[in-house]
C-alpha cells in the first residue's frame, strides 16, 4: 500500500516502521476516545482539556525537543515518544474514568 504513494525503498521502509508503531498507538486512541465519551456521558468532562493539553502540546514539546535537539536520535524515537505520550495519557484517563464511574455509581445508589 505504501508503494502506491512512493516507490523509494527508504521511504517504504520508514513508513512500514511507522505503521507498526501506529497500530499499537491505535489501541491507546480507542481508550482515550471511549474514556472521553464516558466522562461526557456522566457529565464530568473536567479533566479532558488537561489530558488533551498534556497529549498534544506539553509532552510532545518536551519529548520531541529532547529526541531531536539533545540526544540527536533517529525519527523512530519520535514515534516511540508518540507511543509513550499517547499511551500514558490513555492509561491515566482510564484509571481516572474508573474512579469517576465508581463515584457516580455511589451517588446514584445512595
Amino acid at each position: 500500500m505504501i508503494m502506491v504513494f512512493d516507490t523509494d525503498t527508504e521511504v517504504v521502509d520508514i513508513a512500514y516502521i511507522y505503521i507498526i508503531f501506529e497500530s499499537f498507538i491505535f489501541f491507546s486512541f480507542i481508550t482515550l476516545f471511549i474514556s472521553t465519551s464516558t466522562l461526557q456521558g456522566i457529565k464530568n468532562p473536567f479533566i479532558i482539556p488537561y489530558i488533551s493539553f498534556y497529549r498534544q502540546i506539553l509532552m510532545p514539546l518536551i519529548f520531541f525537543f529532547l529526541v531531536v535537539n539533545v540526544f540527536h536520535l533517529s525519527i523512530i524515537y519520535l514515534w516511540v515518544s508518540m507511543f509513550l505520550i499517547i499511551t500514558s495519557a490513555a492509561i491515566y484517563l482510564r484509571v481516572y474514568v474508573t474512579k469517576q464511574l465508581k463515584i457516580a455509581r455511589e451517588k446514584v445508589q445512595g
